[in-house]
């Protein structure tokens, strides 16, 4: 069940991350600093891309694998959360 919760979350940030990065690569970036976020979103997407992979992954899995790829997933969906709330704080 935790992976299943992980995946729908890691597919939800995938989308956004995904948007994120065609809105700051495009020739008129919404913002200002649109280009400047780059890195970032297609970091923010990479982390979910390999957070999905991991709690996929984990379905399919046994044993010792299984654990250590739903633990993978449950780091880097803990390091999404963490990155969304330090960046909102540091925006203010």
């Amino acid at each position: 069940m935790l992976a299943v919760t992980i995946a729908w979350v890691a597919a939800g940030a995938l989308v956004i991350g995904m948007v994120w990065a065609a809105t700051t690569a495009s020739p008129n970036p919404s913002t200002p600093a649109g280009g400047e976020t780059l890195p970032y979103a297609l970091l923010w997407s990479g982390a979910s891309l390999a957070t999905l992979a991991g709690s996929v992954g984990s379905l399919f899995a046994v044993g010792r694998r299984r654990l250590t790829l739903l633990v993978l997933a449950g780091t880097l969906a803990f390091a999404l959360l963490a990155f969304t709330v330090s960046g909102d704080a540091l925006l203010g």
